[in-house]
């Protein structure tokens, strides 16, 4: 037999090992998925697998070594060599895995040039592809690859950033009818559109491309990247293979490489790591846990081949009769459920299957269901009222004829009263959504959805089942009993990167199917359980309820017992059924269930009546045509616009207000100027077209234009938030429409009126926006941009000054400095007038009416193209609302003073002071509107839901993101509507509200005495810090830092930049760990005026050290300067010669670690030398003798000069050093 290398390749997915023959040709191969298990998976293969002919084995740098003397490369230099020996002359490499994609770029040569990659959020891969197939009833992703290719209709537009968006717009998509095949081939283009976004595959210079990797067998993501794109892209039948194919190749190729015979004794061992635990093992102890089954439990198969439905009789119908009965049917987004009851509430029937992608069909399944039971037991179920409820609660409801569509949270609500009239908290976690609920004598007074990006609900978990292989059926039972170690709660990408980590680690299935159930715990108690609202009765809700093991994590974090009822997985359905009987009227609308013998095509049309140009969805069912998607509420045979609004929208409520100014009249050749609707300029934007039209200038805005937010995804190429993507499409909107771009960088807000010391800055990412979207190209050539720095805390002179030269480098000569100053008092002296006319059109609620407070940034709130038409759902609902610029300023205690001393961004400062004025009004209502991805707002959020639930009062956060659909939007507010009539209802609107606790804490000012804890951001420098306090009698310590800490920090974390959540917990851990009396303990901050986060760690932490368990209230924060002035002149002189020697010692290790002869040395000697230096700091050497001790310590370093690409790291100095 001819002789062989053996080359090995694994990737977060699969692994892949390849024979190939001398000449390069492909002999043998295996490809498999590793489940989580690379180097277990692969030692099997190794082992079964005859190395008789095998004369070299080579490996890549992300595979398990398993033999002995294996020559391994880099996977990307293996995957170019792959790449090379199929197309020799590429001028790029596009490689998609199971969680990464990149572009290799290459000159006219194939020499390499570059490498760019996604970020760790963007999860548009192949393991997102898999998980959606899973999602969908789906094999895999090759099947849902062929119902992509087969789609004959339209491909709606799915995103494919993030696996949670993705769910989100499926199910939105599922609700507009669209087809299975349709929302196959819409995810297949959403992904390709992702890979070309963030790699800007808009360069034809990229043609030929190589695509490689498992993706590269998607045709239909190949066929979109190709429409997109335009290039010629080059897929190999052995891509999947090609990281395998280059080590092999490249092992072939060395000039020294020299047969071997290898056997089974040359394989090596799978290496056992030690294991870490966190969690306790999961017992239930204190909950009686219910039998699910009924009196009869079985899956009756569909006649249409789709998801058997899951039948449970809980009442035997009698035979040869009929019943009054009324049923609720939740369409969901993974499942549909159904239960018929008696006029007593009492269920008879549940039913309960996979949703799938396909609702219509799920729906029809369950209703044939029912049929086959009626002709079962010769009983005719006569309905007297259906309800929908769900995700898909209105294009069913509307497809069924319910006689009442309602949201969920009111549904699972009324459901839970019903079986216990005691519970006052509702936990319940779906397949998409995370819902909190707390009720007072039955009624919902607060409740709280999921946000866009909160990970960790039962499609996560059920996702990590088939990943693991476990059934769900025996989840529980594995789980139950198993310790666990600590995973990310923040996405489904960290979680499941934890996951195979831990997998690696040779930690038991039954161990990471554990961790999966703490971490959507820790997820839902941090992300969407308000804080400290839990109550005493708590009932859990949704199909995961049936996870006994899910439910024994909640006993064990709440310490009481945790209430499941057998009909859990249908409570949304039952609460419906209930409230169908309830609310009956009339003659019921339900078109029976016999539908389900019905074929029902749906077909797509545009809607022409309006601007709207509604993308409609009809079925046709009955010979009746049922319409779904209009915005403004018509039926389909009602051929004109209906005005859906019951009220003025808050929009067109202030553009009436707005000043009128009759413009100047500008002469035709003037020039251009084109202004961003986006940022702070949206809300300025009558004072600069003011300025700009007494100048004589023309000026063209973006505020009307459509898809911003898709066209600035496409333009930035990094991951914004939205707002910032958006400003980004704003600028190119503008482009070809005028001469002159204004691109003013917004610093500071203008004073605070009531205390004008208070800082009041704008975002760090607004800051420098601007500056990022003026390097923006037309044609290869720069924008031409005015970019003024505005600084409206500052004499308005400088900003004057500001404009002028932006004025004389744009158009040089043609304007005086007095025809800018005249032009900026009168814009200034309309936007002030601006500003008081909004200060008019508040009234407050009267007659037990509620009104809604807006909160949040003008450009979210009040642009068209970000809000996601709330403020008009709001309008159609006929409840007022007003922004937070319109509302009085209410009075402040010293608490609430002390926080907007301390919160030093100007927009979140009116967000929290709007919230005052909120707790204090009856009949007002706070609605958050916030932005994925936002980092001022991580912190805002944590002080608006403090304010809010320290005078519990509900309230509602919505946040924004880039995708389209305003579903998910709609139903978060209308049971939030319902929440605050029921809130109001039930207080005493006659007496103020009572605050429950302080929302702050000062910052200590004395550290005489006390035990001193310094951030350890720098574990050269920080020490030496410490070390110059000690020396002054100055307890002075540094915190210890391990990766397991701030792994365990992260539980803390919702949304927050990392440092200030792993300080806050290493700062608790030392108290705890060496028992330090927390009233004689500080953690000192550092004092900082700049626009980002870090003037709010000291505050925060406090904050999160008062949150904590254990007593530690009494614990201080400290801020203090960088220099240590604040201590003494000698501590803040030495303090300079630490930062001095410390940044020294790494600068050197930098100079010699790359060339050290003996590999570890440099940075064992440098630990030596600061040790050396700290003496020194003590007194207990000279500096002089120490700075000696130093150099020959270095110089005992032996190095061998080679040559070393040079590295420039820069960063954050947390993450940096």
């Amino acid at each position: 037999m001819q002789k062989r290398i053996l080359g090995i390749d694994a990737g977060s997915v699969t692994v892949s090992v390849v024979e190939i023959a001398e000449d390069g040709t492909l002999i043998n191969e295996i490809y498999v998925q590793h489940f989580g298990k690379p180097a277990s998976c692969l030692h099997e293969i190794l082992s079964k697998k005859n190395l008789r002919n095998i004369i070299g084995v080579a490996r890549t740098s992300t595979a398990p070594d398993l033999i002995k003397d294996t020559i391994t490369y880099d996977s990307r230099i293996a995957m170019i060599a792959g790449s090379k020996s199929r197309f020799p002359s590429p001028r790029s490499i596009l490689h998609v895995g199971g969680e990464k994609f990149s572009l290799i770029r290459f000159d006219s040569d194939a020499n390499y040039k570059n490498l760019s990659s996604n970020t760790s959020c963007a999860a548009g891969t192949g393991g997102f592809l898999d998980q959606q197939a899973k999602r969908l009833d789906m094999k895999d992703s090759a099947e849902l690859s062929a119902k992509a290719l087969s789609n004959k209709g339209e491909t709606p537009k799915i995103a494919s950033r993030c696996s949670v968006f993705a769910k989100t717009d499926i199910i939105h998509r599922q609700q507009e009818g669209y087809s299975l095949e349709e929302i196959c081939d819409g995810l297949c283009r959403g992904l390709a559109n992702n890979i070309a976004d963030t790699l800007s595959l808009n360069d034809a210079g990229l043609s030929p491309m190589v695509f490689t990797g498992g993706v590269a067998r998607n045709l239909a993501v190949v066929k979109h990247l190709e429409d997109i794109t335009g290039l010629d892209i080059l897929v190999h039948k052995e891509a999947h293979l090609f990281s395998a194919i280059g080590a092999a190749q490249l092992l072939l190729e060395e000039p020294d490489f020299k047969e071997r015979k290898l056997t089974q004794a040359d394989l090596l061992p799978v290496r056992i790591e030690e294991k870490n635990y966190f969690y306790d093992p999961l017992e239930l102890t204190m909950s009686n846990y219910p039998d699910f089954d009924g009196l009869e439990h079985y899956d009756f198969p569909v006649s249409t081949g789709g998801t058997p439905i899951e039948v449970d009789i809980y009442q035997l119908p009698q035979q040869n009769t009929s019943s009054e009965v009324y049923m609720g049917i939740d369409i969901g987004s993974t499942s549909t459920k159904a239960i018929i009851i008696d006029k007593d509430f009492t269920p008879i029937v549940g039913l309960y299957t996979r949703t799938a992608g396909r609702p219509i069909i799920a729906t029809q399944g369950i209703f044939e269901a029912i049929d086959h039971i009626s002709h079962e037991y010769r009983h005719h179920f006569d309905f007297i009222s259906v309800a929908t409820t769900g995700s898909g609660r209105k294009f069913i409801g509307k497809l069924v004829g319910a006689d009442c569509i309602m949201d969920e949270i009111s549904a699972h609500a009324r459901a839970a009263v019903d079986l216990d009239p005691d519970i006052d908290t509702i936990i319940e976690i779906g397949g998409q959504d995370a819902k909190f609920t707390s009720l007072r004598k039955g009624v919902v007074t607060f409740s709280k959805m999921n946000t866009v990006c909160a990970a960790g609900t039962g499609s996560f978990i059920e996702e990590q089942a088939q990943k693991l292989n476990v059934p769900l059926s025996k989840y529980s039972t594995l789980a139950k009993g198993a310790q666990a170690p600590l995973a990310s709660d923040r996405c489904t990408v960290f979680m499941e990167r934890d996951i195979n980590h831990y997998l690696n680690k040779n930690y038991s299935v039954n161990e990471i199917l554990a961790t999966v159930l703490f971490s959507v715990r820790e997820n839902y108690l941090q992300k969407v359980a308000s804080g400290g609202t839990i109550g005493k009765r708590v009932c859990f809700q949704g199909a995961t309820a049936k996870n006994m093991a899910l439910v024994a994590t909640f006993e064990q974090k709440l310490q009481q017992p945790v209430f499941v009822s057998r009909y859990c997985h249908l409570t949304g359905a039952l609460g419906a059924a209930i409230t169908a009987a309830e609310e009956k009227q009339g003659e019921s609308t339900f078109r029976g269930i016999d539908i389900y013998k019905e074929t029902i095509p749906v077909r797509t049309e545009t809607c022409e009546l309006c601007l709207n140009h509604c993308r409609i969805r009809i079925a046709s069912i009955k010979d009746e045509d049922v319409a779904y998607g209009f915005l403004c509420g018509r039926d389909y045979n009602t051929k004109k616009y209906i005005k859906k609004e019951k009220i003025p929208s808050l929009l067109q409520t202030r553009q009436k207000a707005m000043p009128k100014r009759a413009p100047k009249a500008i002469d035709a050749s003037a020039p251009v100027i084109g202004i961003p609707a986006g940022l702070q300029i949206f809300e300025e934007l009558i004072l600069w077209e003011h300025f700009f039209n007494v100048l004589g200038i023309k000026t063209v805005n973006s505020m009307n234009e459509k898809n911003i937010i898709a066209l600035g995804k496409k333009h930035s190429h990094a991951e914004f938030c939205a707002p910032v993507t958006a400003f980004h499409g704003h600028v190119q909107s503008l482009i070809t429409r005028c001469d002159v771009l204004f691109l003013p960088i917004h610093l500071e807000s203008t004073k605070d009126p009531d205390k004008p010391e208070r800082l009041r800055k704008y975002c760090y990412y607004t800051q420098f926006t601007s500056i990022v979207a003026s390097l923006t190209k037309e044609n290869d050539i720069r924008i031409n941009s005015m970019r003024p720095i505005i600084n409206h805390r500052q004499n308005p002179l400088l900003t004057k000054a500001e404009l002028y030269r932006s004025l004389q480098k744009a158009f040089p000569g043609q304007y005086t400095i007095f025809a800018v100053n005249k032009a900026y008092d009168e814009a200034w002296a309309l936007y002030v007038e601006k500003k008081e006319k909004m200060k008019t059109l508040y009234s407050p609620p009267e007659n037990g009416e509620i009104k809604i407070a807006l909160l949040g940034r003008p450009y979210t709130v009040l642009s068209n193209t970000m809000n996601k038409g709330i403020p008009d759902y709001f309008a159609q609902l006929g409840i007022e609302t007003f922004f937070n610029d319109s509302l009085p300023t209410a009075a402040k205690d010293e608490d609430m003073e002390l926080l907007l001393d301390q919160f030093h961004w100007a927009y979140p400062a009116a967000i929290l002071e709007a919230a005052n004025m909120c707790t204090k009004t009856p009949g007002l209502y706070p609605v958050y509107i916030t932005s994925f991805k936002c980092a001022p707002d991580s912190f805002a959020l944590k002080y608006f839901k403090r304010i809010m639930d320290a005078h519990e009062k509900p309230y509602l956060i919505l946040q924004l993101d880039e995708h389209d659909s305003s579903v998910g939007y709609e139903t978060r507010i209308e049971a939030g509507i319902r929440a605050f009539r029921n809130h109001l209802r039930s207080s005493d609107t006659k007496k103020a509200p009572e605050k429950k606790y302080a929302i702050t804490s000062k910052m200590e000012k004395d550290y005489k005495g006390k035990t001193i804890m310094l951030p350890n951001w720098d574990p050269m420098v920080i020490p030496l810090v410490a070390a110059n306090l000690r020396a002054s009698n100055i307890d002075a310590r540094v915190l210890e830092e391990t990766p397991q800490l701030i792994a365990e920090s992260m539980r803390m974390n919702t949304g927050q930049c990392i440092p200030v959540n792993a300080i806050a917990h290493e700062f608790i851990t030392y108290i705890q760990k060496h028992k330090l009396v927390p009233a004689n303990t500080l953690l000192w901050m550092v004092k900082a005026n700049w626009a980002c986060n870090i003037p709010l760690y000291g505050p925060y932490i406090k904050t999160l050290i008062n949150e904590s368990e254990g007593n530690l209230e009494k614990a201080g924060v400290y801020i203090g300067t960088v220099a240590m002035i604040d201590f003494s002149p000698i501590i803040s002189v030495k303090t300079y010669f630490a930062y001095m020697f410390g940044g020294n010692l790494k600068k050197i290790g930098c100079m010699l670690r790359p060339y050290e002869v003996e590999k570890g040395k440099t940075d064992r000697v440098l630990k030596q030398c600061k040790n050396i230096l700290i003496d020194a700091f003590l007194g207990k050497i000279k500096y002089l003798e120490a700075v000696e001790k130093i150099f020959l310590k270095i110089d005992g370093i032996m190095i061998k000069k080679t040559v070393r690409p040079k590295v420039a790291i820069f960063g954050d100095l947390y993450v940096r050093d």
